[in-house]
């Protein structure tokens, strides 16, 4: 009895610690590792569609790379990240000014991102993803709550679309009146 419960224990930590491998290795999506420490973040608070998406649950049904990128040269300045398809598949290319925020403020922008894997390009997918990104930013400041003090543009961004969704009694009301103001989303189609 007691060898069998060795055997159990040793087979135990086993899985352990291939779960724990497999779990934190990221580097199929991304050869940076603070892209990385933002992919642990989604997978420390549970957002397993996100990361489903990313990893091959979409439509190309092939994991979805993410790097940094200066968005300014492909015409995409003001963006704080895009979905492209390219003939390998989805890239989620995150804009290069971003390097340095939190890990939690950036994992909040990727799992914005991963709801336009379909790319329908349509107002209702644009609000669908920053639904996803303020949820997000909620279970990041729930997991860590001093991620809200972080400071940086992106994190005083987070914060301020999070506080409009609770002006909107924790709805995306407010949001959608920012987003049908915003040029960049007014010619998006709608339904």
């Amino acid at each position: 009895m007691k060898k069998v419960l060795v055997v159990i224990t040793i087979i135990f930590f086993a899985i352990m610690q291939i779960n724990l491998a497999l779990a934190s290795n990221f580097s199929n999506l991304s050869t940076s590792s603070e892209i990385q420490a933002a992919l642990s973040r989604l997978e420390a608070v549970h957002a397993t569609r996100a990361l489903a998406i990313l990893n091959g649950a979409n439509p190309t049904k092939k994991p979805i790379r993410i790097m940094f990128r200066n968005l300014a040269v492909m015409g995409y300045g003001t963006c704080e990240a895009i979905t492209a398809k390219t003939d390998k598949g989805l890239i989620i290319f995150i804009n290069a000014k971003h390097k340095g925020n939190s890990p939690e403020a950036l994992a909040c922008l990727i799992a914005h991102e991963t709801e336009h894997n379909e790319n329908t390009q349509t107002f209702e997918e644009e609000l669908r993803a920053w639904n996803t990104e303020i949820n997000t930013w909620q279970k990041m400041t729930e997991y860590n709550p001093s991620v809200k003090d972080g400071g940086t543009d992106l994190v005083k961004r987070l914060n301020y679309i999070t506080k409009l969704y609770k002006r909107g009694n924790n709805s995306m009301s407010e949001i959608q009146g920012v987003l049908a103001k915003n040029p960049a989303y007014s010619k998006l189609s709608r339904g």
